[in-house]
């Protein structure tokens, strides 16, 4: 809990939180924007602390429902604030925002679920997988898609308008019923599989509208060469996310999945890795954020590390039949390969530091209200 909530807070919810504050809304009217960041980091310093010491515990409800109350906060003032924006990117922005509300219904029941000693049966999990999947296929994703096409309306490349909206309405559409994948190990009735089968075909379908994009000329050569292999990468990853959704909806592949822990966790990792951070560090790269250089070698190192980890990780519950030795067993082999994983954030950090945080760039820009 500690490890999930930090990353999808602490790391991908404040990227998002600083790039739409900076690209949607004026300087003149981001200090409320600041103090309610400021109040954020507040409350997740304690989950820091209380989630590995309790779990869903007092200390750790109280402050992660501190710190959600303060984010419906600011997507409410976001909205506000950003009337006259009206953009492709603002859309998926909202959009994902929306979808971030939606996620809080989830961590809420808990609450109730723990008090009334439902703390460990289906009910909970149900609420758990209910906050992760509309995060990450809702927030987090569409988050992604809002900084892709900000980056092309930047460039002023993005001229398939209706593609771009049709990846978003399809993949809006999909994501409510998308969430049945996620209750699939509880062996429902085969018309939940199809449903939920169906939800991840529509996602795939939307996927060819977003092939579009890469297939364009004037998109790749507006790209800097350093970024755009890591931007088909997470493409890629994005493709393979989509596929494995849908094989999933056959109940004895779901039933796999459950049964094998570290395949969930090598799906989770592979979105939320591949597919969700590695398209932000590249943005705040192509924003000019960090220095390229470094954060290229960053980048390099980011990657190789995860597909490393996600290698042991997916072979773990083979591993022990073929291990060398007794030195090398797969927990201590992610171990070691997450190691250059944990190197390459401090070389971001650093790069960064070197731009010193992007002061080149200009932080709204009012053309972009057209």
């Amino acid at each position: 809990h500690a490890h999930s909530h930090i990353m999808f807070l602490g790391w991908i919810f404040n990227a998002l939180y600083i790039a739409y504050t900076m690209h949607y809304i004026p300087e003149k009217e981001q200090r409320p924007f600041k103090v309610l960041f400021l109040l954020l980091q507040a409350f997740l310093i304690p989950m820091m602390v209380s989630f590995p010491l309790q779990g869903y515990g007092l200390f750790s409800i109280v402050f992660s429902t501190l710190h959600t109350v303060t984010a419906i906060a600011f997507v409410i003032i976001f909205f506000r604030k950003s009337k006259g924006v009206n953009t492709i990117s603002t859309w998926y922005a909202k959009a994902s925002l929306i979808f971030f509300l939606i996620s809080t219904a989830g961590p809420f029941s808990l609450g109730y679920l723990m008090s009334a000693g439902l703390g460990q049966g289906q009910w909970y999990y149900f609420s758990i997988y209910y906050y992760l999947h509309f995060q990450y296929n809702g927030f987090f994703l569409f988050g992604v898609f809002s900084l892709f096409f900000h980056l092309l309306e930047r460039k002023q490349v993005l001229q398939d308008y209706k593609n771009a909206i049709r990846i978003g309405r399809w993949m809006a559409i999909s994501c409510v019923p998308a969430y049945l994948l996620s209750v699939l190990w509880a062996k429902p009735a085969l018309a939940i599989n199809f449903t939920a089968g169906v939800a991840a075909g529509v996602q795939v379908y939307a996927l060819w509208f977003l092939i579009s994009f890469f297939k364009q000329r004037a998109i790749r050569q507006s790209m800097h060469a350093y970024s755009f292999p890591f931007l088909v990468a997470a493409f890629l990853a994005f493709v393979l996310k989509l596929f494995l959704q849908l094989l999933s909806a056959h109940p004895d592949i779901a039933q796999f999945a459950f049964e094998f822990r570290p395949i969930v966790i090598a799906y989770i990792h592979l979105v939320l890795i591949a597919v969700i951070s590695l398209p932000i560090l590249i943005w705040y790269m192509e924003m000019d954020f960090m220095n390229r250089s470094l954060g290229t070698k960053a980048l390099t190192l980011f990657l190789i590390s995860f597909c490393f980890t996600q290698f042991f990780l997916i072979g773990q519950p083979w591993w022990a039949k073929f291990q060398p030795g007794p030195f090398f067993n797969s927990s201590q082999l992610i171990f070691l390969f997450s190691l250059p994983l944990s190197f390459s954030c401090f070389f971001f950090f650093w790069a960064a530091v070197i731009n010193k945080g992007g002061k080149k760039y200009v932080s709204f820009d009012s053309a972009e209200k057209t």
